[in-house]
């Protein structure tokens, strides 16, 4: 009985966004340290010290909460597509391969999130739901998921520009995305057999395999 009261008690000295940020910090930590498989909602309840019941507050069941953290991972990588147009304007070389570059820097320092962003854990209804949810509240912009359509701005400017091959734009994109994807993986899997050691090396192995993949495969020869 004094567990409970001790636990209801603190319940209140969270305000309504604020447990629900608590409890979304709490899971992104135990993702990384213990993993999805044993992220649930009374795991994270004893983490951030309040009811079990309390998440049920803000996210009706672990899939809801998974798809929350999720959505924390498209919003920062749609940020670093954005960062990638921004820094070298009117240069969409330079542009794709910063994308690439942050696209697999993310990877390295966040594989459980890109697991759970890529792995196919969460249905799309649901992170859609999520999403939905989540501008209501004020949490995101309407275009925090456009990661995708930030990379394809960067194409179309090299495409308009003669730059970059004279195809479909959307197919350019996705040829870009899956290319770099595939490498990060790669990187991720530790499936070379001399792997950059450090993060300097990994930088200069990053922006090198960007520059002669992403470049080799969209600049016209």
């Amino acid at each position: 009985m004094l567990s409970v009261e001790k636990e209801e008690r603190s319940d209140r000295t969270y305000h309504h966004g604020d447990l629900r940020a608590a409890l979304l910090r709490a899971g992104g930590k135990l993702l990384v340290e213990e993993g999805v498989e044993n992220l649930t909602l009374r795991r994270v309840a004893r983490e951030v010290g309040v009811s079990h019941a309390a998440p049920y507050r803000h996210f009706k069941d672990k899939e809801s909460l998974l798809a929350a953290i999720t959505l924390s991972g498209f919003y920062k990588l749609t940020m670093l597509m954005k960062s990638a147009k921004t820094s070298n304007p009117g240069a969409p070389r330079e542009q794709l391969v910063k994308a690439g570059v942050n696209y697999i820097q993310m990877a390295l320092a966040h594989p459980e999130m890109m697991q759970l962003m890529f792995g196919g854990t969460i249905k799309r209804v649901i992170l859609e739901q999520e999403f939905e949810r989540a501008v209501k509240l004020g949490e995101y912009p309407r275009d925090a998921l456009d990661a995708f359509e930030k990379l394809e701005e960067i194409v179309d400017v090299g495409v308009e520009s003669g730059t970059f091959r004279q195809k479909d734009v959307h197919e350019l994109t996705l040829l870009a995305w899956s290319t770099v994807h595939g490498l990060a993986m790669i990187l991720l899997g530790k499936q070379l057999q001399e792997p950059p050691e450090g993060p300097e090396a990994v930088e200069a192995l990053t922006k090198c395999l960007c520059e002669d993949l992403l470049l080799g495969v969209l600049v016209r020869s």
